[in-house]
């Protein structure tokens, strides 16, 4: 159960996300959200991201390790690198005549970019 405060920093955190609602529902269920401040949000959204992309989990590793020294904008860097990741892998499937790019992926990856927005946005938040 969330203690109004700490949904309150959750709604104020995520109002100029570019994806709000995600940014919201991701934080909300996660518990560690409670005792979190902006930078606490900042890595779960950051964890959910690298736990469910394990391509792009390098980047996202490093975005975490960046966060944890305060060097902020490397962290920036380290996740919209890891967003990134979908469009190499849609430019490998342009590249073979005939095959074509799985929905499922689109989304996962999709998915993925957002997460990675959301993270963004929060890491900006920190200055």
């Amino acid at each position: 159960m969330f203690v109004t405060r700490d949904t309150a920093l959750i709604e104020k955190t995520c109002l100029t996300n570019q994806y709000p609602d995600l940014c919201v529902s991701t934080l909300k269920s996660d518990p560690t959200s409670i005792n979190a401040d902006t930078k606490g949000l900042a890595a779960i959204v950051i964890n959910v991201a690298k736990d469910k992309y394990r391509y792009a989990s390098d980047a996202l590793q490093g975005s975490l390790q960046d966060l944890a020294s305060d060097i902020n904008n490397d962290a920036s860097l380290q996740v919209s690198a890891a967003a990134d990741y979908p469009n190499s892998c849609h430019n490998v499937f342009k590249g073979a005549p005939g095959l074509t790019y799985p929905s499922g992926l689109a989304q996962r990856e999709e998915l993925l970019v957002h997460l990675c927005g959301v993270a963004v946005g929060i890491i900006n938040l920190l200055g």
